[in-house]
């Protein structure tokens, strides 16, 4: 455990380092929040440097390369504190934050701490989603320049949104540790990020109001902090304790199931059972089970994005050097949203355009505003399709198109999903209401809680009028739409509810003293959900069980054949091409090419189906795997291998139970390099 313990110390600090570096930057940003920006800064130091190496890189100019990112980092220190003279505020401001500074270093390490101590009780590499993440990270670190070969599809690049696992590649390159190891570490800081991020921004929010007493600001910080980054909804309450307890005491007749926290996640159209089946996670779901989608992964620079807009949008003062900074960020953090996870894209244009709509408005003439929103919206666009060219010019896009929906949700299942986030919204807008009608209230905390609720509103909304086609039946139809949309809404409903406690509640009436226990069991119930998914998906959280943080160490008793034939190829420099069975999405197939980034023929076939929408290319790469391993023509075999320049055959378990080998003609077909368990590693004779 020390030398885990000793990689963590070691990820931290570079993490730190990173963010003193881009402090300066952050805090002229931000210099009208009370902590100058200074989680941000962090953030701002992964997402400039990061792009600036992918983009030299897709232009192959610049290896992906740990040297280039250190180059990269050192001369843009340079050009922060020697081109603009190291910001004249900035000393000021340290000596005058350094408490906060301390404050939220001190909840993003403890944060970080405690998540890299539960995947540590389970930091295992497998189930769900893991090896297509896993392999994505691999295929990266082994590239030099993008985009990176697709580690499932030999002879082709990534035709996926790889950009967040790119930054766990890129984090894990730059403090210099083994893959397996960077995921674990690389889940557990984007959990930190989402609560101490949240914190900075929900915190920021209620100091624009003024209120005086610093206690209520930390306050509001925490319980949307503790909400995005742990909460579920009503469905956990309702299902884990409500109808077992009405079990019990005989108000229930019937079989009551243990209560199973993915449950939580998948709702409409399993309980009770139809044809409408959906997806409805949120983010401590998403930490739980640790898988590095794109959703994920995009959640810090989400976060960052709505902070920059509401620093814009609390500047009345025209310094148009901090406006085209500000724009600026905008667009690289829709470039990355783009890269990252597509969904989002459109999302947060909408709620930029909402944005700009607000700041607009105050203009005298009806035809200078028109034209203010659309000059300003159409330049962000351009300039994000611009920082997103060489990503386009490789990618294909796996849109089907657009659908009306063929059912909707029941208004029940949709108070026991976001029910708790609604009541705060609504309760919101109707004391917004009627304050404006007394005040023309104009602050812009409140404008900016009334721009992210309406965008939820639509993103809820959405699921119930259209959907996007994909490669999904009937059944799960609108699953994919129904996930990503609702995924933002519960993200920015979460991160106004801690603002609209506090602004409720200091609101001088003689129902103040009502709203906080209604409060209270808001934001309680919907917390109850990590009591039930923590320890049953990590079988509980004693210091004695801490393993490990390398995500691979398993496969050396599971499979030590397999675990000496990943380790023997991890050493090799370049990336050649294998060989192993293909198998079904989800299973423990292709489990070699997903751990050292080696390209093989065939992977997860409907991964690469949903990807790459050419089913009989698949089917065509199947036959032609299954010819190389079975009995039949050598000459046949070894022009396929040659079609696909495979230069190391995997022998182990998966292809002896998959396929009724010719092991003898697998011989001929090469040498024997590696020989270990019942896994062999067969260098193909050129």
């Amino acid at each position: 455990m020390l030398y885990e313990y000793l990689i963590f110390l070691k990820w931290w600090v570079y993490l730190l380092i990173i963010g003193l570096i881009f402090l300066p930057l952050a805090s002229r940003i931000f210099s009208k929040f009370f902590d100058k920006g200074y989680l941000y800064s962090k953030v701002l130091g992964l997402a400039i440097p990061s792009f600036i190496l992918w983009l030299l890189s897709s232009l192959r100019l610049v290896p992906f390369e740990r040297g280039w990112i250190i180059v990269i980092i050192l001369v843009l220190l340079a050009v922060i504190f020697v081109f603009d003279k190291g910001y004249p505020n900035f000393k000021q401001a340290l000596i005058e934050n350094w408490k906060i500074f301390i404050l939220e270093e001190l909840i993003f390490l403890i944060s970080l701490a405690f998540w890299v101590f539960v995947r540590g009780l389970r930091p295992e590499i497998k189930d769900l989603e893991k090896f297509m993440d896993f392999g994505f990270m691999n295929s990266i670190l082994r590239t030099k320049f993008m985009p990176p070969t697709d580690m499932w599809f030999a002879g082709e690049e990534v035709n996926y949104y790889y950009y967040g696992h790119y930054l766990a590649a890129f984090l894990t390159k730059l403090v210099n540790l083994k893959p397996a190891v960077g995921y674990n570490l690389m889940i557990s800081t984007i959990f930190a990020f989402t609560l101490s991020l949240t914190f900075s921004l929900t915190a920021n929010l209620v100091s624009f109001i003024k209120i005086q007493n610093f206690k209520k600001i930390i306050l509001a910080g925490l319980i949307s902090a503790m909400l995005i980054s742990f909460a579920s909804n009503f469905h956990t309450f309702a299902y884990g304790v409500f109808l077992p307890a009405a079990k019990k005491t005989g108000l229930l007749k019937g079989e009551i199931k243990p209560y199973y926290y993915p449950e939580a996640t998948r709702f409409i159209g399993y309980n009770p059972p139809t044809n409408d089946k959906t997806i409805h996670e949120f983010p401590s779901y998403s930490f739980v089970v640790a898988d590095l989608h794109g959703h994920v992964s995009n959640i810090p620079f989400i976060i960052t994005f709505l902070a920059i807009l509401f620093t814009l949008l609390t500047r009345q003062e025209n310094k148009e050097k901090i406006l085209s900074l500000g724009h600026f960020l905008l667009a690289l953090m829709l470039a990355i949203f783009y890269m990252t996870n597509i969904w989002d894209f459109p999302i947060y244009l909408l709620v930029t355009l909402l944005f700009i709509l607000y700041q607009k408005i105050y203009l005298k003439s009806a035809k200078k505003i028109i034209l203010a929103i659309v000059f300003d919206f159409l330049k962000l666009v351009i300039l994000t399709m611009t920082l997103l060219l060489p990503f386009n010019l490789h990618f294909q896009n796996m849109t089907q198109g657009i659908g009306l929906v063929m059912s909707r949700t029941p208004i029940w299942q949709i108070f026991i999903l976001w029910g708790n986030l609604l009541i705060f919204a609504v309760m919101f807008l109707i004391f917004y209401i009627v304050k404006i009608r007394k005040d023309k209230l104009k602050n812009p905390s409140d404008i900016f809680v009334l721009i992210i609720i309406f965008s939820s509103f639509f993103l809820l909304a959405v699921p119930e009028i259209i959907y996007f086609k994909d490669i999904y039946d009937r059944n799960f139809y609108r699953a994919n739409t129904m996930f990503k949309f609702t995924y933002q809404a519960y993200i920015m409903l979460t991160m106004a509810t801690g603002y609209i406690c506090l602004r409720l509640g200091d609101i001088k009436t003689k129902m103040r003293w009502a709203l906080w226990p209604i409060f209270f069991i808001l934001i309680i119930l919907p917390l109850l959900y990590p009591f039930y998914s923590i320890p049953r998906y990590y079988r509980g959280l004693k210091i004695s069980k801490f393993r490990t943080l390398d995500g691979m160490a398993y496969l050396s008793k599971d499979s030590p054949g397999d675990h000496a034939a990943i380790e023997w190829l991890t050493r090799l420099k370049d990336q050649p091409v294998i060989l192993e069975a293909d198998g079904e999405s989800y299973t423990s197939y292709d489990r070699v090419s997903m751990a050292t980034g080696l390209p093989t023929v065939l992977g997860w076939r409907v991964h690469e189906w949903l990807w790459r929408g050419n089913y009989p290319d698949l089917e065509a790469r199947q036959r032609e795997v299954k010819t190389i391993y079975e009995k039949g023509d050598t000459k046949a075999s070894q022009e396929i291998l040659q079609k696909y320049k495979v230069k190391y055959i995997i022998l182990g378990d998966l292809e002896r139970k998959k396929y009724q080998l010719d092991e003898e003609k697998l011989l001929s077909l090469g040498t024997v390099v590696l020989d270990s368990s019942q896994t062999k590693i067969i260098e193909v004779r050129t």
